[in-house]
């Protein structure tokens, strides 16, 4: 997406942490409602500009921010603790609600944002119109994340606070958007303190048992068929236990984790948008 479509400032948390956070709404005339995306592990931002651009062309406004730890936001490659990707987004979700009192605002997150967006959900005022989940990270493949060579050593060292980074496992199809041009390499963050991932497989398990907190909510999962990061059966049961009255569960079979940066994106974004659309005017899905 054009980046003169999109206004960037930093905000400051109840943590006094900067965060990074762009929004579209200034460029579009009566927005029908907003959108906040909560990005994933190690990337930032603009994993949305596909998305936010055809959600301009539907009249949706959009926010979206680098977590704390990565992208542009403090404390590059580290965290003190979950809480503080939590009260980014609170911050976010504040920020956005405060630009007019008027339209429903979602919540989307991918992967590690996912399960963020679930944690964060209670501490969120106005309450979300909808929630989209995608990849969700309530437990890692251990195709990818390998146990005894990874985690377990990087978890170890975790506990004892080591100060060495590590660098966790990513998916080819980053690299392939990187090598394509769709994303810059300075944004991402490719090594980490191991406290980041602690406090990752924390907040995952704290999401993975809020199924009883979407009451009332409408709720879309989309999965990737192929997802070798994320355990999709932990997914599908969470989307099975989900007290939400109306919810839709969408798989891709053949796509890999990073639904954003593959040649099925463009499909993903629409459907993203169209589901926005429909819950936003009533719409029976």
């Amino acid at each position: 997406m054009n980046s003169s479509k999109r206004k960037s400032h930093f905000l400051q948390t109840s943590l006094h942490e900067s965060i990074y956070v762009e929004s579209n709404f200034f460029a579009i005339s009566s927005p029908e409602c907003q959108l906040v995306a909560v990005h994933g592990m190690g990337t930032y931002a603009g994993w949305f500009n596909d998305l936010n651009l055809i959600l301009s062309e539907k009249k949706i406004a959009s926010s979206a921010l680098d977590l704390p730890a990565f992208g542009r936001s403090d404390h590059r490659g580290d965290i003190k603790s979950y809480k503080s990707w939590l009260e980014a987004i609170k911050t976010t979700w504040q920020s956005a609600a405060s630009q007019s009192e008027d339209e429903q605002i979602f919540l989307l997150g991918h992967s590690l944002g996912a399960v963020l967006c679930l944690a964060a959900l209670p501490e969120l005022k106005p309450k979300p119109a909808g929630l989209i989940i995608t990849s969700p990270g309530f437990m890692a493949n251990l195709e990818s994340w390998d146990l005894c060579g990874f985690m377990i050593p990087t978890l170890l060292k975790a506990l004892i606070n080591h100060p060495e980074t590590v660098s966790p496992p990513m998916p080819p199809e980053v690299f392939e958007a990187l090598q394509k041009g769709q994303h810059k390499i300075d944004f991402l963050t490719s090594e980490v303190k191991p406290k980041v991932l602690l406090e990752m497989l924390k907040v995952g398990q704290k999401a993975f048992w809020s199924f009883g907190n979407l009451k009332d909510l409408p709720l879309l999962m989309i999965l990737a068929g192929q997802d070798k990061f994320c355990l999709n059966s932990a997914s599908e049961i969470f989307f099975n236990l989900a007290n939400s009255s109306q919810k839709t569960l969408k798989t891709y079979p053949k796509a890999a984790h990073d639904l954003f940066v593959l040649p099925e994106a463009d499909d993903v974004n629409h459907f993203i948008a169209d589901w926005i659309k429909q819950i936003c005017h009533d719409e029976v899905l």
